[in-house]
């Protein structure tokens, strides 16, 4: 069970950044938060099956707000992602055979 929650969570996850990378490549790139970029990694895995939620809170950073040590962004207070910066994004999802935990820092 524990491995197959990760195949199912790493699942969302390619499917998260396939769609962040999309988004991203545009020329002049959507208006996406951080905030956006939480919210949407959490849909990803909602997709899954046997998945319950988040299994902590969702560290979604721009910039230099990735150096913050458990940053949480907020609505309205978020930065937006640009190419020219680092975005990083640490989550994991609690599903009824594992739990997962994972970082990762991309760029366009």
């Amino acid at each position: 069970g524990f491995e197959d929650c990760h195949i199912r969570n790493g699942c969302a996850l390619v499917r998260f950044m396939a769609w962040l990378s999309a988004e991203m490549k545009e020329e002049n790139p959507k208006n996406i938060h951080e905030v956006d970029c939480s919210d949407k990694v959490t849909w990803f895995r909602s997709q899954e099956q046997l998945f319950r939620g988040p299994s902590f809170a969702t560290i979604s950073s721009s910039g230099p707000n990735g150096a913050v040590i458990h940053y949480s962004p907020k609505t309205g207070a978020d930065r937006r992602l640009t190419k020219a910066e680092l975005y990083l994004v640490d989550s994991g999802g609690q599903y009824e055979d594992g739990t997962t935990d994972v970082t990762r820092v991309l760029t366009f």
